[in-house]
This record gives structure tokens, sequence and C-alpha cells, in this order.
């Protein structure tokens, strides 16, 4: 025999709900999460905080030089002189001309996590959990994350000066290998080498030494500051970004998943992407 917690009445010992108060006999709550200084990943990473801030210092000067010193026009310069004989059609120029800096030193980032790991005797995909399993009950994330996409997008266009962005630029060309070329940049290249940086490398050695807040909010901030030189006359894109720097770590934190970060991210590239060739090329916004 047992006894209901509330009534106190005597019931059976198989019994899960009180036969006369009709309530159920667990009074056992979910206990809230105190995410003030929390560790989610107590003794993780390896690596220590002064190497991910190394590591995004230089990320960061070498983006500001590809923007503000035309290390981007030397490298059109020299695969014009070289390689590709294509690149001589103006509306592909465009978009290379945007994405072969950055595209080389996303690369070269996710090579210098790979060789920080490898010092640190860590295997790459388990060390930026890559490996962790997707969950059912985290399928809500996509649709909610979906909306804010076209909401972010939507607030974007608000902004007078959102059409010069380059990215933009590119919905009134013609290129196809220029917009397929963009479209393999935002929805494979830049998921994935800036979730293995911020989420998979940066964010867990915040985490480890200043808790679940800083580190969400660190994180978020880095990242934003590095898309800063290419945004920096668009308050609102900047905004945007680290709204959603914010969303994604927070998505990383409590599912220990760098996966499904980059699952979102490409999510949101994709969409924002396919919004822009509807309103450009179908609607002729």
């Amino acid at each position: 025999m047992k006894t209901c917690p509330r009534c106190h009445k005597e019931l059976a010992e198989s019994a899960i709900r009180c036969r006369y108060c009709r309530k159920p006999l667990s009074v056992n709550k979910p206990r809230p999460i105190n995410l003030k200084g929390i560790n989610l990943e107590p003794g993780y990473p390896p690596w220590a905080l002064k190497e991910v801030l190394l590591l995004w210092l230089l990320v960061f000067a070498a983006n500001f030089a590809l923007e503000y010193f035309e290390i981007t026009s030397i490298l059109m310069d020299f695969l014009k002189g070289r390689y590709f004989i294509l690149i001589k059609e103006p509306a592909l120029q465009l978009h290379l001309y945007t994405f072969i800096g950055t595209f080389i030193l996303k690369l070269l980032a996710v090579a210098a996590v790979w060789m920080m790991l490898r010092l640190h005797k860590t295997g790459f995909v388990s060390g930026l959990k890559l490996d962790t399993p997707l969950k059912r009950e985290w399928l809500w994330v996509f649709p909610v994350f979906f909306i804010f996409s076209v909401v972010s997008r939507l607030f974007a266009d608000t902004d007078p000066l959102s059409p010069n962005l380059p990215v933009y630029l590119f919905f009134k060309e013609s290129s196809v290998l220029g917009a397929l070329f963009t479209l393999f940049s935002l929805s494979i290249v830049a998921p994935v080498s800036e979730e293995i940086f911020f989420r998979g490398f940066i964010y867990p050695a915040i985490n480890k030494k200043l808790g679940l807040y800083w580190s969400v909010l660190i994180t978020a901030l880095m990242f934003t500051a590095v898309h800063a030189p290419q945004c920096r006359d668009y308050p609102y894109i900047l905004f945007i970004i680290f709204l959603g720097g914010v969303i994604l770590t927070l998505a990383r934190a409590f599912t220990k998943s760098t996966t499904l970060a980059i699952l979102l991210h490409a999510m949101y590239n994709i969409t924002i992407t396919l919004i822009g060739y509807i309103k450009f090329l179908i609607l002729k916004y």
C-alpha cells in the first residue's frame, strides 16, 4: 500500500492516480534550468579560451584585410590570368569577387581548427560535436527558425540601403554559374565553416570558462564582428546576424549538436536566397 501525497488516502501499490482526489501520485516537477553561470558541458573542451581568442583575432584581421586592402581584387586578377577563363563573364565575376576571398578564408579557418584539435589529440568530428545524433524532439526548432528566417529577411528589406548589398545584386544577374556558386557558398560553405568555427570551436571554450549566459552573448558578438567589415553600413543586417547568432548558439548549447546548428544556418541562408530570387527574378521587384 502507498499513500496519496495530497489527500493522504491509502491506495494500492500499483496506483498511478489517486482514486479519491483524482490527482496523479507523482509530485515530482522538472527542475527549472538555472541559466546563470551554468556550464552545460563541464570539463569540455580540452582547448583553452586564449587559443580560441587568438584564432578568432587572426580570422577577424584576415577578414578585415580582405575588405579594406583589396586582397580580393588581387586574388581575382590571379585567377583570371591563370585559371578560369569563364570568370571573364561579368555576371560571374560579381559572384566570385564577393565570395572568393571569404571562401578561402573560411576553408583556412576550418583547417586551423583541425590543426588545433590535432594538437590537443582530439577527434575533429567528436571534438566539435558533429557526431551528436539528431533527435525527433528537436524537429520543432526547424519551423520556428524558418519563420525567423522569413521575418528577418522582411525586416532587412525595410533598410533603405539593403538593395545595395552585393549579395542582393546577384538576384538581378543572369549568370547560371554565378548563381550556383553563390548558392553553394551560402548553403554549404558558410554554414559548415562558420558553425564549426563559432558553435563547434569557440562557444564551448567560452562556456567552460564563463558559463552559458556569457558564452552565448560573446559568441554571438564575435560572430557578428566577423561579418561587420562587409555589413558595416547595414545596421539592420548586423542586428539580424547577432540575433541569429544567439539562437544558433542556444541551439548548440541545449542540444550539444553542432550539426543541428549547421542545418539551421543552412536553412536560413537557403530561405533568404530563395526569397531574393522570387523577389527580384519572378516578381521583378
